[in-house]
């Protein structure tokens, strides 16, 4: 019997090196963007995780690249563990964005 897994994911997922983290601004509060896709965000809280017990089911931000590169993003959080959170985005960020960040992603197998 052949077992066949399937990725959930609709979209690609890269992880930053730690070095490269971008950062999404919304408001009164910074996240590290952990990894990235064209659907969504993985992100960490860089204040208190208290403060961070997000009253809202939605954030909207600036994304801040490392190269410069900016876009504003909204989303809905998806889930919260610990001091990261999961984001699927309302519009999806532009392959060609991510493309330009290639060489800030760890290696994949």
């Amino acid at each position: 019997m052949e077992i066949v897994t399937t990725e959930r994911r609709e979209h690609k997922r890269y992880t930053y090196k730690p070095e490269s983290y971008p950062t999404l601004d919304c408001q009164t509060t910074r996240y590290r963007v952990v990894n990235i896709s064209e659907g969504g965000l993985k992100i960490e809280v860089l204040s208190d995780p208290d403060r961070a017990a997000v009253s809202t089911s939605v954030l909207n931000g600036h994304l801040f690249f490392s190269n410069g590169n900016q876009v504003p993003v909204s989303g809905r959080i998806v889930w919260i563990m610990g001091n990261e959170i999961g984001i699927k985005l309302n519009q999806p960020i532009s392959q060609k964005l991510i493309s330009e960040e290639m060489e800030n992603f760890q290696p994949t197998e």
